[in-house]
């Protein structure tokens, strides 16, 4: 089963990766297929834009 990480660059914006890499950007979740991913890196990008800071878990 693939797994998909979504991880946070050193800008601050939410990626997806196929692979846990690179290992200094922090983890946000992983999901099994890529229409959660993409869901929660719009929930993340949300977040982030009504805090101005984001919590990740």
């Amino acid at each position: 089963m693939k797994k998909y990480f979504v991880l946070v660059n050193k800008e601050g914006l939410p990626f997806i990766s196929l692979r846990r890499e690179p290992k200094d950007c922090p983890l946000v979740g992983i999901c099994s297929d890529l229409v959660s991913a993409k869901s929660l890196m719009k929930a993340f990008l949300e977040s982030k834009e009504q805090d101005g800071s984001a919590k990740l878990a």
